[in-house]
Parts: C-alpha cells; structure tokens; sequence
C-alpha cells in the first residue's frame, strides 16, 4: 500500500500539469508559437538555473557518487551501441532510423527525472540527480549527433558533436555551479534568490508546455515505430537495468536516481534536434507525445513493483 501511495505522489502532480497544458491548448490559451518559444526559454533560462541551484547548494563532496555516476554513463552506452547496431534492421529509411536511436537513447532526465527523484526519495538528493544528467546530457548530445548525422547520409563531424556538448545550456550551467563550490565562491543572497525563483518555475512550466505540445494528427504512419519505442523504452529497458542495479546492492536512493533516469520518457529535445540534422522531426515529436502519456502509467507499475526498494532507509 505504501509503495502505491507513492506511485500516486509522484504520478498524479506530472499529470495534472500536463493535463494543465493540454486543456490551455484547447481553449487557445497555448499555440504551436507560443509553445514553441516557451520551450525556448525553458532551455535557455530555466532549466540552466535549476541544474545551477541544485549543483551549487549540494555538498560536492558529500553527494558525488563515482559508482552511480559510472554505471548510469555505461547503460547509456550500452542503450545506444545496441541501438544503433539492431535499429538499422527493422527500420529502412535513414530519417527515421536516426530518430528512433535518438529516442531509445535521449531520457527527460531533466523535465521528468528530477521531479520524479524529488518525490521518489526527497529533495536532498535533487542535486545527485542533477549530475547524474548532467553527465548523461553529454552522451544525450553526442549520441544523438553520431545517430542523426550517420543517417543524414553524410561524414560524422567531430566538431559539430563537440560543438554541440559544449554549448548546451545545461551542461554549462552545471560545470560553472561545480567550479563555484570547488573553488568556494559565494554568490551574493539576492542573485541567488533569483536563481532560486527561476528553478521553481521550470518544472512545472515545462510539464504545462509538454501537455499544451500533444498533438495527434498523423500518428497512423507511425503505429509500428511507436509501439515498439513506448515498450522498449518504458517497459525492456527498466526491465533490465532495475535488476541489474539492485543486484549490484545500489542505496534506495541510488536506485531512485538511476530509475528516475532510465524510465523517462523520450526527451522534449529530441524533436528539435532531429529536425536541425533533418531526421524525420514528425515521428519524433510523436514519440515524445506517445511516451510522455504512456509513462504515466509505466512509472506508476514501475514504482509499486520497486516501491519498497525506494522505501528502503
């Protein structure tokens, strides 16, 4: 009972706020524009100020976990060598094929895990999760690059990859927070506070966006594709980690980062960038839309199966 209780606590919030976007859709409240530009935002302004407040108000020292750190970085390699080996089997065309290894990769660790972590095992271990993405939006960004370029039938460009790790707002956002708690610069109070303010709204913000975002015109073309990400990704692929780390005796809350993590849905992102290196940017927003909605319910089963690990002190 407990463990479902849970599952609700941390289900029920992300749905009402999406539900919030989708009906602010429906009275014309949000348009394709408006959205479009506050997804702008988030990424630019708020998400880099939440992935800031949570790194530079965590004792480094205390809360860095090497193993947690390197296990989530190796499924993730894991997920995408295998991805991108058996994707090109069953799928013929190139923009799609870069769009679905983009998916089974790219996590919402941001919009969803963090939350999740928050609810799941508690605001003190917001900032682990938060360099748990950080270090995961590196490989996110490498290795949708490496998949959308490979299929764009043209050379992989190492300085585009790199450029493209080096310029995402997160990432900055995260290396500055740590070089400011190595180095011990205090930021004064009233700046901080605002930071603070930011990171508040992006949580729910985003999830008002994602929600006003669910368009379902011209999924019928894609009913294989989507199925077939919605499991794997929700269903096999947890199925297979979640094991794995509790085998390895991972802490509860260890186990709630690398869930939070892993059982997302597919990544907002993914959509822009697989237009930018021309993927089919349809089938891409259509996996957003398809996972974000299925992983209510997944998250919900995941949680009551695995509850009393998370529960575990």
């Amino acid at each position: 009972m407990e463990a479902i209780i849970l599952a609700v606590h941390v289900v029920l919030p992300i749905l009402l706020l999406m539900l919030v976007g989708l009906g602010a859709r429906k009275v014309g409240i949000l348009n394709d524009r408006f959205i479009k530009e506050l997804n702008k935002m988030i990424f630019l302004l708020f998400l880099p100020a939440l992935m800031f407040v949570n790194v530079y108000q965590t004792n480094i020292q205390e809360v860095l976990d090497v193993r947690l750190v390197v296990f989530t970085v190796a499924v993730t390699t894991a997920v995408f060598l295998i991805s991108f080996a058996l994707v090109p089997k069953f799928e013929k065309q190139n923009a799609r094929r870069g769009a679905l290894i983009q998916a089974m990769v790219r996590g919402n660790g941001a919009y969803f895990g963090i939350p999740v972590t928050v609810v799941l095992i508690g605001e003190q271990y917001a900032g682990l999760m938060a360099i748990v993405v950080a270090f995961a939006a590196i490989l996110y960004n490498l290795f949708s690059v490496i998949a959308l370029e490979t299929f764009r039938n043209e050379k992989v460009s190492t300085l585009r990859i790199l450029k493209g790790v080096a310029t995402n707002p997160m990432l900055l956002a995260t290396i500055v927070a740590l070089v400011f708690v190595a180095c011990g610069i205090k930021i004064p109070d009233m700046l901080f506070g605002t930071l603070k303010d930011m990171s508040k709204v992006t949580t729910p913000l985003a999830l008002i966006t994602l929600g006003g975002s669910f368009v379902f015109t011209s999924a019928g073309e894609y009913t294989k594709q989507i199925i077939a990400v919605v499991l794997i990704k929700l269903v096999l692929i947890p199925g297979m980690i979640m094991p794995l780390a509790i085998w390895l005796n991972f802490t509860h809350y260890e186990l709630g980062c690398i869930f939070s993590l892993i059982a997302a849905p597919v990544a907002v992102a993914t959509f822009a960038v697989a237009q930018q290196l021309e993927g089919d940017d349809v089938l891409a927003g259509h996996l957003v839309v398809f996972t974000s909605l299925a992983s209510m319910l997944t998250m919900f089963l995941w949680i009551v199966i695995l509850g009393p690990f998370f529960l575990t002190i």
